[in-house]
């Protein structure tokens, strides 16, 4: 399985497993990590981030950011994004916060779990002059993100918490809440239940013990897929659903494509 190349969209990645948690003021913090859903697929996310073998993983803003902040800035009136704290929970290599400060001067934190992916963010970062604006760290999605409470304005979940158990993700939610000031934004994009040929393979081949999820062959994780009425359920009493935008990709298992579903969520929380 190991050999099998999947191909990915512009800004299709995957919550990675446990390292060291460096805290905001950049005490060295660790967590045990090793209970929790995405404790597998640290090594593999590094290769991945160095050696890019299985994922294209583009140092490029993905395009569903780019067109939340066409709309943010214009049917939300947000023109003026140098003053606005984001915090990207799954950065990757950077790209997206790094965008955000880099065309429109916004500031904020990432964080990841591939060592790699962080040290590739904080190299950009350097080299576009604006390090001071961005941090990047090492962190588990399922601990405690260690920011102080209501600090941002704009959270990005791009392919990210769909990593995360039940249990975890209710608790993620929870953090969510603490972090994001009333009225703030967040951006989803997730896995579709609906129409997803290859998570129903995966489901029935690799079942994870859950509704539908399944436990990922190649990389070892736990993956949720959420169904649109799922997802407003979990969602809609603390957040105004603005969109819900419904998209598709192939992924080819075996040599066979499997077709892949997606939905990308533009979230306001709820009260000022």
């Amino acid at each position: 399985m190991r050999r099998t190349r999947h191909t990915k969209g512009p800004n299709t990645r995957t919550a990675k497993g446990p390292l060291k948690t460096p805290a905001r003021a950049g005490q060295n913090r660790k967590f045990a990590g090793k209970g929790h859903s995405t404790a597998n697929g640290a090594d593999f996310w590094n290769r991945e981030y160095t050696e890019g073998e299985h994922f294209s993983l583009s140092d490029k803003p993905g395009s569903e950011l780019v067109k939340f902040t066409r709309w943010f800035r214009g049917e939300q009136g947000h023109m003026d994004l140098s003053q606005m704290q984001v915090l990207d929970v799954g950065c990757g290599n950077g790209r997206n916060l790094i965008y955000l400060a880099d065309q429109y001067g916004a500031s904020g934190a990432g964080f990841d779990l591939s060592e790699s992916a962080v040290a590739s963010a904080r190299a950009s970062a350097e080299k576009l002059g604006i390090s001071s604006s961005v941090r990047f760290y090492q962190h588990n999605l399922a601990e405690v993100i260690p920011e102080s409470d209501q600090t941002y304005e704009l959270i990005l979940d791009m392919m990210v918490s769909h990593c995360l158990r039940s249990t975890e993700r209710s608790r993620y939610k929870r953090e969510v809440l603490r972090l994001l000031q009333p009225g703030g934004f967040m951006m989803i994009k997730t896995f579709l239940r609906e129409g997803d040929q290859h998570a129903a393979r995966m489901m029935r081949d690799h079942p994870g013990g859950e509704p539908n999820s399944y436990i990922h062959p190649m990389i070892g994780i736990y993956e949720y897929v959420t169904t649109e009425a799922a997802f407003r359920e979990f969602w809609e009493d603390e957040f105004i659903i603005h969109l819900l935008h419904k998209s598709h990709g192939y992924q080819h298992w075996g040599g066979v494509p499997y077709k892949r579903r997606y939905m990308v969520a533009y979230l306001e929380r709820k009260g000022r």
